[in-house]
């Protein structure tokens, strides 16, 4: 598997936040995020890691978990006492 990439984050410090399984693909979906509240969505199987979505516009400090609610919709946490709902289009990402 691929190291991670951290030039999809705005700044270099970035937090493994949590993971869900994805039965229909068999792929383990993956969220970090960093100090300023951007949140990174991959997708990992045995031989790759691709980078899905970024969700940037919600939180304003570190993000503490991250949860799947279904296929298209994730909600997420963090130290600013925000509770974001994001709903994924048809492309995967926010609000597509």
């Amino acid at each position: 598997m691929g190291s991670f990439d951290r030039s999809y984050l705005k700044q270099d410090d970035a937090d493994f936040v949590s993971c869900s399984w994805k039965n229909s693909s068999k792929e383990l979906g993956l969220f970090v995020a960093n100090s300023e509240g951007c949140i990174l969505r991959f997708s990992a199987s045995p031989s790759h890691l691709v980078f899905h979505s970024r969700f940037d516009s919600g939180h304003n400090q570190s993000v503490r978990d991250v949860i799947a609610l279904d296929e298209s919709t994730i909600a997420s946490c963090g130290e600013d006492a925000r509770l974001c709902i994001w709903k994924l289009g048809a492309l995967g990402v926010p609000g597509a």
